[in-house]
Order: C-alpha cells, then sequence, then structure tokens
C-alpha cells in the first residue's frame, strides 16, 4: 500500500470501544496483515499472550497494544480510537521505512535494547519494534501527540547525523 492512500480505517469509529464488527474488522487486519510483517529479512513477532482486558479478552497482547493506551491516572489501559483506526498502517510504513515521509531511526532503551521507530512524520503516526535475538517483536503502534511530535522528531535528527 502506498503512503498516500492511507486513510482512517471507519468514518464512525466510537470514542468509548469500537463496535463488535468493527473490532472484528481491526483484528482480522491485525492477523492478516501485521502479524506477517517482514523487516530487513526478519519475520516480526508479535505478543502471542492471550489478553485479559475486557475489549481484547483472549486476543493477543500486541493487538491490545495497538488498539488500546494507557491511562497515566488509574494506570489502565482504554480504547484508543485514534490507535486502533489506523491499525492497517502499521505494514506500509514499516515497508515503506526508506520513503522520505518515514523519519526511520533507531535507539537504544533503558534495558540495552535495540529499538526501530518508524515515524510516518506528515501524518503524526508511530510504528516501535524491538530487536530480540529471535526476531523483531512489535512494542506498539500510536497516533503521535504535538510533545512528541518534536521529541521524535529531534531524535530522528540526531539519528541522521550520527551516520
Amino acid at each position: 500500500m502506498n503512503l498516500d492512500d492511507l486513510e482512517e480505517l471507519f468514518e464512525d469509529l466510537d470514542i468509548d470501544e469500537p463496535s463488535s464488527a468493527q473490532l472484528k474488522k481491526m483484528y482480522q487486519i491485525y492477523k492478516n496483515e501485521v502479524c506477517k510483517i517482514v523487516f530487513k529479512g526478519v519475520e516480526i513477532i508479535v505478543d502471542e499472550n492471550r489478553s485479559r482486558h475486557p475489549l481484547c479478552w483472549g486476543m493477543n497482547r500486541s493487538f491490545e497494544h495497538i488498539v488500546t493506551r494507557k491511562s497515566s491516572y488509574s494506570g489502565k489501559r482504554n480504547f484508543d480510537n485514534q490507535r486502533a483506526n489506523r491499525i492497517h498502517w502499521i505494514k506500509p510504513v514499516i515497508e515503506n521505512y526508506e520513503n522520505p515521509r518515514v523519519n526511520y531511526f533507531e535507539e537504544y532503551n533503558d534495558k540495552n535494547q535495540l529499538q526501530y521507530f518508524f515515524h510516518l512524520y506528515d501524518r503524526d503516526f508511530i510504528v516501535i519494534l524491538r530487536e530480540l535475538p529471535h526476531g523483531n517483536l512489535l512494542v506498539t503502534s500510536y497516533f503521535v501527540d504535538e510533545y512528541r511530535r518534536h521529541t521524535f522528531k529531534k531524535k530522528y535528527e540526531e539519528y541522521r547525523n550520527e551516520r
């Protein structure tokens, strides 16, 4: 899929939670597209542990992280319609990481694990993978707010300047 063709998945996705048909479609995209991505010749792996989140009960935990966001107040994960409505963007953003519209950079996290960042800057969307010995783990993807947008841009510029 071309980056120019990316649109929100649903025009009527509720802010509180998706309909059962919408959730089913999102999970189908997750299973059929997201779970089958290859990056630099390595298949992406997902957390296949079962979610206990009420919305995602029994589904993969990676899916839960893609469609929910941790509340800074309660610590619980709540449905995030902006993340969920862009689930089908994950694969094209990763596959087009060399496109000038994707600010791709690498960074070590606080556990000294290499992470790959794919920031579709003009659409405020990011995908994060983590390198593991047996593959690249899909950590998360989300809609980037204004504060983080500048943080990611700065990290991308620093990464480019180091190369």
